[in-house]
């Protein structure tokens, strides 16, 4: 066969699939558009859905490359097989888009459109979780560059004249290196502009921006135009559908979203709501969502629910036809190019699926046979009866084909799973290189080298930010076979020692490297993750699932902090019963390790009930909060910042159960502690002054709070300055407080001022920035400007 590539060929109906998809792409920009947002690709495992979507990136790719440097490279595509002249096609099925961790941003380059991909078998059925998870990975790659060129292609081409290239070339410089936040005042200090969408992603910690601040009082409770009632609500919200709603932020008419779902039938009933927000329609914001799925999908409760419901209004399935006899002839040509026709069409009809020929073509002993055979497959009784049934025999066949070091690592990386589990293996290959495997390896070979050969160039696994995985369940049944019930099945007795030694090994690890501290930002400042330890997360939440699967009572300090890490995942996700059950068992374990009265155990406690206030429970948070002053005082000192902050989140929960008295006693002493300790003008007074002065609004006093406000703003002004949040959340309780006194245009007048100042500060889609939009809109309506008040209402 010589050096000849061979084609990766698109054929029969599927071409007009991305015909027809390129095409929609184009059509959701526009306003008129009436049909469906989300398109389901049905057609049976590897018929070619996969590759219909890798063909319409592509496509999208050549329009970008037409107008301007390419910004979106190619899709991952390994070389060729010495054997075969083509590539071995599991390493690009499941290849949807480009990996971010090795996205390479090229000078003076910028995207014309989005695109995201999930995968509902690897991302745990799409739960909030893992979706969030998967794509901050995207975002950290791409949320910045789809925001400057947004800007770029509205206003920039004005306000930037000619200097846009350098001024891009220094985003860029500067992009390497820091975080989104930073990248935003450079920008704001070289353009004098706003990035859009970039506000809702700063609470997922993009590009190394802190995540959205833990501390009740701090992020939320200050700003009282954000009710209890609000936060419960909240709570009940999806992170998958914020998620959704974060990735629209960044489409616009001149850079349309896609999102791609690898099978999507798999979903799980949280990942509906991220399709309800996805397949909102809005021509100003465009967003296409493909999934891929099988016919026999409906048979996944979740999945049919939610179509019947509702899928059913906002999809539309498109049939991906099986390709014809004379399209599977073209592929086995390709890799057989003197088979004789006849011939090639007696061995297709074996194959169903342009996937599972592929397969067979490029297992060894067809190769060798092929080769044999001068580049032709010959039809007699033994090759009729060496073709496989169907596509798991193929893949045995090709089990057997690895190297004894690459079965050994992924045997040990499955046995290294909890008993009976079913769910697709996540794990750290360093993990399982420290196993020790029952069967020995040839001389000169190790674990080390096999985990490698499983990933690349064997692609049976997937390696994503150090985490890797089997690249699909179908791997996974194979190798679950092998081992458990082969002829070269392990003992019983060796999967369990391989399971307790991974436990050593994550217990260890953890230790190591799970960043715990920073989670608990309770007490003291409120750090800002680097980047080293953003990319560290990924790692570090697999090896926490991954220890308190194995061994969920274990009472290790690395077990405390296994827990400790998914009772945060969990609250970033709202699932508020599950942090809290993580929390208690971290809690549980850190007092078995470090006893009753230490600093740490101290932090989490008023986690915990920050946790329970933020789920709604607010009686459960101001029980657990009202053990905590004493003992802080015991532990840090009672002037000590942490004393301090302990006991004004016991009067934030009191104020906003309603108990205004009980917070009033609260918060006159704090106060008088806090001008005391810190100083009246350090920035925790200011706070604890703007919770009294809401406080005497609540209660009734409002001509003593509007004082204590109108006092606070000009100190918050001349000590934080005039565009700080908590100076902009002043003036907003200002406006709310005085308004029944004030004439109506002048409430108007100050909202609309203070709705420029937040849009331009925090962004359009803050919650502050959201809640004084629907102020102005209410002012509005209420001095007769209805049209006014839809319009605001609508933005």
């Amino acid at each position: 066969m010589g050096d000849k590539m061979i084609e990766d060929l698109l054929l029969g109906g599927h071409k007009g699939i991305v015909a027809d998809l390129h095409t929609r792409i184009k059509q959701i920009r526009d306003e008129a558009y009436d049909g469906a947002n989300i398109i389901l690709l049905r057609g049976p495992s590897g018929v070619g859905k996969s590759r219909i979507i890798r063909e319409l990136y592509t496509a999208l790719c050549a329009d970008q490359n037409r107008v301007g440097p390419a910004y979106w490279g190619p899709l991952y595509h390994p070389g060729p097989t010495p054997e075969s002249g083509a590539s071995d096609p599991m390493q690009v099925r499941k290849e949807l888009g480009p990996r971010p961790e090795s996205f390479i941003w090229a000078p003076g380059a910028l995207p014309n459109f989005g695109w995201w991909t999930l995968d509902c078998v690897r991302d745990s059925g799409g739960n909030a979780l893992d979706v969030t998870r998967t794509l901050t990975a995207q975002l950290d790659a791409h949320a910045l560059p789809l925001a400057i060129a947004h800007r770029r292609k509205s206003a920039w081409t004005e306000k930037a004249a000619g200097a846009w290239e350098r001024v891009l070339g220094e985003v860029q410089s500067v992009a390497k290196d820091e975080a989104v936040g930073v990248l935003e005042d450079f920008l704001g200090q070289a353009l004098n502009v706003a990035l859009p969408g970039i506000g809702p992603l700063l609470g997922w910690g993009v590009k190394g921006v802190g995540a959205a601040k833990d501390r009740y009082q701090e992020n939320q409770l200050l700003n009282r135009e954000v009710t209890s009632g609000d936060l419960v609500a909240k709570a009940g919200r999806s992170r998958a559908e914020e998620t959704a709603r974060g990735l629209r932020s960044l489409s616009r008419p001149t850079l349309p979203g896609v999102v791609v779902i690898e099978d999507l039938h798999r979903m799980d009933a949280s990942f509906a709501n991220f399709l309800d927000a996805a397949a909102e329609t809005d021509s100003r914001k465009p967003l296409l969502v493909i999934g891929t799925v099988w016919p026999e999908g409906f048979s996944n409760p979740a999945f049919s629910d939610w179509f019947k419901s509702r899928g059913v209004r906002v999809s539309e399935l498109i049939e991906v036809p099986e390709l014809l006899e004379d399209d599977l002839v073209r592929i086995l040509l390709e890799y057989a190019p003197n088979t004789n026709v006849p011939d090639a069409h007696v061995i297709v009809e074996r194959f169903g699926t342009p996937h599972f020929l592929k397969l067979w073509l490029t297992c060894r002993g067809t190769q060798k046979l092929i080769k044999k055979q001068q580049g032709a497959l010959v039809v007699d009784e033994t090759l009729m009866n060496d073709i496989p049934d169907d596509i798991n025999d193929v893949m045995k066949e090709r089990w057997k084909e690895l190297p004894t070091e690459a079965r050994q690592a992924i045997g040990l990386a499955v046995a290294a799973q909890p008993q009976g589990a079913e769910r697709l293996p996540k794990f750290l290959p360093e993990i399982i290189n420290s196993l020790r495997p029952p069967v020995e390896l040839p001389e000169g070979r190790s674990i080390q080298e096999g985990m490698q050969f499983a990933i690349d160039p064997s692609a049976w696994c997937r390696l994503t930010q150090e985490v890797a995985s089997l690249r699909e369940e179908s791997l996974h049944r194979i190798v679950r076979e092998q081992l458990f019930s082969g002829p070269d099945r392990w003992d019983a007795d060796e999967v369990e020692s391989i399971r307790a030694s991974a436990v050593d090994a994550l217990v260890q690890w953890v230790v190591l490297n799970v960043p715990v501290d920073s989670w608990l930002t309770s007490l003291g400042p409120d750090p800002t993750p680097k980047n080293e330890e953003r990319s560290a997360a990924a790692p570090s939440h697999a090896a926490a699932e991954w220890l308190i699967d194995l061994d969920p009572d274990g009472t290790t300090l690395a077990h405390g902090w296994a827990h400790l890490d998914l009772a945060s995942q969990h609250r970033h996700v709202y699932a508020y019963p599950a942090a809290i059950a993580a929390m208690e068992k971290a809690m549980g374990v850190m007092r078995l390790r470090t006893g009753d009265q230490n600093e740490f155990l101290l932090a989490l406690q008023e986690l915990l009930a920050n946790t329970y206030a933020e789920s709604g429970n607010l009686a459960k948070a101001i029980e657990i909060q009202k053990r905590l002053p004493l003992e802080a005082a015991a532990i840090l000192g009672p002037e000590n910042l942490g004393s301090l902050v302990i006991r004004r989140s016991l009067a934030d929960y009191l104020t906003d159960a309603g108990d205004l008295e009980a917070a009033y006693e609260q918060l006159r002493p704090l106060l008088d502690d806090h001008v005391r300790v810190l100083g009246p003008n350090h920035p925790h007074t200011l706070t604890t002054r703007a919770f009294l002065a809401e406080c005497l609004a609540q209660r009734g006093r409002l001509k003593e709070a509007v004082e204590m406000f109108t006092t606070l703003l000009k100190d918050q002004i001349r000590i934080l300055g005039k565009d700080h949040p908590n100076t902009l959340s002043t003036r907003g309780s200002l406006i709310e407080h005085s308004k029944v006194t004030a004439d109506s245009d002048e409430t108007k007048t100050e909202l609309e001022r203070l709705l420029a100042d937040r849009t331009r500060v925090l962004g359009e889609r803050h919650h502050s920035t959201l809640g004084t939009r629907r102020d102005l809109a209410n002012a509005l309506a209420a001095h007769g400007d209805l049209v006014g008040a839809v319009e605001l209402g609508d933005c």
